[in-house]
């Protein structure tokens, strides 16, 4: 039992690994904003259970934190926060993830379009600061787990450099 354990261990690890590879390959080869967040959202849905996915960046002009992508799309109705504002301002602020297995109950809480219950929030970190967040939620109670943020953290690690490394690139032209 404790064999038939470990192997399953074993294997998971290197799926996990094997995902992540095969994650920065795709992100790394991507010059575009909005393709990498949609890849980012395509990922997060396939490692943690949510029924809403998205990619908020900061406005350089508005110093705004602003919906880019939310569930694979570009988003037509633009949710703006600013830094230190909602449950996202925060992460945003601070550069720390956060699980909140109940929104409702948290002041920082600020509704939007989508009806949640549960969320992970993560900072899209690189070593120049934070470009934005990856905010991963539930439309029903979902009891989000430290594997989970750690899945969603190495996700924002890999999509960060991306995107900042895409930012760059556009900018350089």
């Amino acid at each position: 039992m404790e064999k038939k354990t470990l192997a399953k261990e074993v294997l998971d690890k290197y799926r996990e690994i094997n995902l992540f590879y095969d994650l920065s390959e795709k992100l790394t080869a991507c010059l575009d904003v909005q393709e990498i967040a949609k890849l980012v959202i395509l990922e997060a849905k396939k490692l943690i259970r949510a029924t809403n996915v998205s990619v908020m960046l900061l406005d350089p002009q508005s110093q705004k934190l602003e919906i880019s992508v939310a569930d694979g799309r570009e988003y037509e109705i633009k949710t703006l926060l600013t830094p230190g504002v909602g449950i996202a301002g925060n992460v945003f602020l601070n550069s720390k993830a956060e699980i909140v297995n109940n929104v409702w109950n948290d002041p920082r809480f600020v509704a939007g379009e989508n009806s949640i219950s549960s969320l992970i929030c993560v900072p899209l970190k690189t070593q120049n600061g934070c470009l934005g967040v990856i905010n991963i939620s539930s439309q029903e109670p979902a009891n989000y787990k430290a594997q989970d943020l750690k899945f969603a953290t190495s996700l924002a690690s890999i999509a960060a450099a991306a995107i900042e490394n895409a930012m760059l690139h556009k900018n350089k032209l």
